[in-house]
């Protein structure tokens, strides 16, 4: 008797610590499917959405031009809410990698938001100027660089609903802006969103508060 009483408490106990376990979740609204995750948005999360919204810039046609040339675009800034960590200059990375091998766009390294996104060899290889170490024939000269169309953007921020049970839901947003340079006017944009929900004290301890 006491060995059946054993051997009942341990197929109970399992379910027991698994219906009491807590976590929070991502909910897949499309699939309606929910995910043991952490409670804030992963490199791994963001970086899905940002590439879904670039595929979809892409489908569009909206970089088609009737002469058939490329815009040239700069790499803006990549805004977030505080709490929310993620690595801003991956995902710009990212984008870029995402635009410049597409093939629709010509991304330059001449210009950007951030100093540290252009490239020190773009100036670099114009000091060569007079030289005579260098042959002038392939030096870049004056009037060479290319200024780009549009500037790309984006931010990342967050909504938090409080929830019965002691529970809370943080809808994430990915937010994606092409500007364009000449005349400042949107040329394009998109919003997408993820959310998770999970235990309210979990969330302000990751998120901070409120």
């Amino acid at each position: 008797m006491k060995k059946l009483c054993f051997l009942l408490a341990a197929a109970i106990a399992p379910v027991f610590i698994t219906g009491c376990s807590s976590g929070t979740k991502t909910v897949n609204e499309e699939a309606g499917e929910k995910g043991q995750t952490g409670a804030t948005l992963t490199f791994e999360d963001c970086d899905k959405l940002v590439k879904g919204i670039l595929t979809d810039l892409f489908k569009s046609q909206r970089l088609a031009k009737s002469d058939g040339s490329r815009y040239v675009m700069a790499i803006g800034k990549i805004d977030k809410d505080p709490g929310i960590d993620i690595d801003k200059d991956q995902i710009l990375w990212n984008i870029k990698t995402e635009l410049t091998n597409s093939g629709l766009v010509a991304v330059t390294s001449a210009i950007a938001a951030e100093k540290k996104d252009t490239s020190v060899l773009v100036q670099g290889s114009r000091q060569t100027r007079g030289d005579d170490e260098f042959n002038q024939s392939n030096v870049p000269q004056k009037g060479t660089l290319v200024a780009p169309d549009l500037t790309i953007d984006g931010k990342i921020t967050h909504v938090r609903k409080r929830m019965d049970g002691g529970n809370m839901q943080v809808e994430y947003y990915v937010q994606l802006k092409i500007t364009d340079l000449k005349t400042g006017l949107d040329f394009w944009q998109k919003q997408v969103r993820t959310v998770k929900y999970g235990d309210a004290k979990e969330i302000r301890a990751t998120l901070g508060a409120p």
